[in-house]
């Protein structure tokens, strides 16, 4: 007869997309005790929040001794070379490279074991969060790999002074801190993101059972382990829950004696193809020029009714490039209507406050006009979107023909508009949740000559700042675009000059810092600065670090003597320390029988430029000083 350890928390097929992480169930899963393999298999682990998968995948399995519990960790790692493995001190600062954690909450307990592993097999360890000075007896061992790193732990239970009896629940948690790419994951999930929490942790009962050792991939079935004799368990319950998303959750619960032995929430990979094409369904069904598009449409409609997984990931992709050439056709009929040609280019205007993200639809204005608004010495800007389609644009190029003008001829100078490219800056998923990550629109770089990627855009931002000595009024132009492979198109721009002038200075506080670090990035200073002048914000920290360019001293030359006065709570003399400017140290001693005051005449090495005089009351606590330096006649306070 066998024994195991249960314990209770979701597990995910090899297939699962997201964590759902509302359900109303306990999941479990059967450990066993001197397994012939590596234990019972957890599963993936899921995002720290229990949103989705991360994208290194960790894999767990836990077994027991009769002296010992033992977690075997694979963690996947694609990124081996770039990984953080730097700490070899016992209990130094292992959370700061990639590592793994075990959390541990016996029954009864308060607080909890907290046990941190590198991928060099470095260990950490605390009772609680803090509880440095605590350090149980316990072994880990790291293998480094091409693709991933692998840790053994074995944490006795006399480490933890408590030995489990059958039945007993314990509460714990597996996690994992990703470096390569910022990534916090975990067997049991934590809406508030904290490995800490636990309330979230899950937990494991002592008990006979069954127990799983993997999943079988080519039909997500779990490979058992057997207890006497058992092939599987003895039944099964299912529960299907349709989610928001479109995928189909589906909650097994696997049965044992009558009990239930183990749970596992799957979700089946649905097709997305029809949400992904549902902002252009009503153009494609009205339009009479998108019959092909039509067609392609019902055939990835048809083909994904019944789709695998990884059919699904091809159609979705067939999908999007769909849903490109869509909206292209669509902004292309738009620009019609407005007088365009077939053959000129195909532009859109978008306000400076929206973010113009690659791969998303875009929801600014097909064609039309570029419309600025700004008093005197300030500062407005929009944004023109170029778009390609079938075929890339090259060497797409902007610029302004001539001055803007009023209706009377005052001209709005060329020197006050200028014209820049958005990039991409590359970012990854911090350590909290944030709603944007890939490739973000937020540098302004020059615009020179750019290539458009076939059914791809640029965005280009246009901006004023009102020379100070501009008349008020509406000032007219025109933006002209221009590619080698297109006719030129001319975008209206219109520029209204208010009637009052913004001070040079601002009248209100920036809540905002800058603090240029050389040691990481060469950083151009003067343009922070003048950018931040242009856009009237004053940093409240800018300047660079202070440095010293001559020491700060005192004038003792020609002086004469040091007039002390001093009381303290002991029959005490005194001494002064001296340090000159150039480091040497002098010593002036008045013994205990002058108190309270004394004349000390000055040797020639103390009359020059001092750093700085230090006084001390041999045998006193406290007491109380005065002195002043007598030179020429006059008495000076130091």
């Amino acid at each position: 007869m066998a024994f195991g350890i249960t314990m209770n928390h979701f597990l995910l097929s090899f297939w699962v997309l997201c964590f759902i992480p509302l359900l109303a169930w306990s999941p479990l899963v059967t450990v066993p005790l001197n397994p012939a393999g590596p234990g019972a298999f957890l599963g993936n682990f899921v995002a720290v929040d229990g949103e989705q998968l991360p994208e290194a995948a960790t894999r767990v399995w836990v077994s027991r001794t009769a002296e010992a519990l033992r977690f075997h960790i694979e963690c996947q790692e694609p990124l081996m070379p770039q990984t953080f493995a730097n700490v070899t001190a016992h209990d130094g600062a292992v959370w700061n490279d990639d590592c793994v954690e075990v959390f541990l909450q016996p029954a009864g307990w308060k607080e909890y074991a907290h046990f941190i592993v590198n991928s060099l097999g470095t260990k950490y360890d605390e009772m609680g969060r803090g509880g440095h000075d605590w350090n149980p007896e316990w072994t880990a061992k790291a293998e480094r790999k091409v693709y991933d790193w692998n840790v053994d732990i074995e944490i006795p239970y006399a480490s933890l002074d408590v030995t489990p009896a059958e039945g007993d629940v314990w509460k714990f948690n597996v996690c994992r801190c990703r470096k390569a790419v910022p990534e916090l994951s975990s067997w049991s999930p934590s809406p508030s993101r904290s490995f800490h929490d636990q309330a979230a942790f899950g937990e494991m009962a002592f008990v006979i059972t069954s127990y799983p050792i993997n999943i079988q991939k080519d039909n997500s079935n779990f490979i058992w382990g057997l207890k006497a004799g058992a092939s599987t368990p003895e039944g099964i319950e299912t529960e299907t829950i349709p989610l928001a998303s479109g995928n189909v959750a589906q909650h097994f619960d696997y049965h044992e004696d009558g009990q239930v032995i183990y749970s596992a929430l799957r979700l089946i990979r649905t097709s997305q193809v029809a949400n992904i094409l549902s902002p252009v369904k009503e153009f494609l069904d009205t339009s009479t020029s998108a019959e092909l598009l039509r067609q392609e449409r019902a055939a990835l409609l048809g083909l994904s009714e019944e789709a695998t997984p990884e059919a699904c990931v091809i159609l979705e992709r067939n999908a999007r490039s769909l849903l490109k050439r869509v909206e292209h056709l669509r902004s292309m009929e738009e620009f019609a209507r407005q007088g365009h040609q077939a053959t000129d280019l195909l532009y859109g205007v978008e306000t400076s406050l929206v973010k113009v993200m690659p791969g998303e639809l875009f929801h600014g204005q097909i064609g039309g006009e570029i419309h600025l608004d700004a008093a005197r010495r300030e500062m407005d800007a929009a944004q023109v979107v170029l778009f390609a389609g079938d075929s890339p644009l090259i060497q797409a190029e902007a610029a302004f023909a001539e001055p803007l003008k009023r209706e009377d001829g005052a001209e709005l100078p060329l020197e006050a508009l200028r014209i820049r490219r958005v990039a991409l800056v590359k970012t990854c998923q911090p350590d909290y949740p944030a709603p944007l990550k890939g490739n973000i629109p937020d540098p302004l770089v020059p615009a020179t000559p750019f290539d458009v990627a076939a059914n791809g855009f640029e965005t280009l931002w246009v901006d004023v700042r009102v020379p100070v000595d501009t008349p008020p009024g509406v000032y007219r132009g025109s933006l002209v675009l221009r590619a080698r492979n297109t006719d030129a198109t001319t975008v209206p721009v219109e520029v209204r000059v208010r009637n009052f002038t913004i001070p040079q200075r601002s009248s209100i506080v920036s809540a905002f810092g800058t603090r240029f670090n050389p040691g990481r990035f060469n950083y151009d200073r003067e343009a922070y600065l003048e950018n931040y002048l242009e856009h009237r914000i004053t940093p409240y920290f800018y300047a660079r670090n202070p440095k010293v360019l001559r020491k700060p001293a005192m004038d003792w030359s020609n002086a004469e003597a040091l007039a002390v006065r001093w009381q303290s709570d002991a029959d005490a003399g005194i001494l002064l320390n001296v340090t000159m400017l150039d480091g040497k140290v002098h010593t002036l001693a008045v013994p205990a029988d002058q108190s309270p005051e004394a004349l000390l005449p000055l040797p020639p090495e103390m009359r020059g430029s001092v750093w700085s005089v230090t006084a001390t009351l041999p045998g006193a606590v406290s007491g109380k000083l005065a002195v002043e330096l007598l030179r020429n006649g006059e008495t000076i306070v130091l």
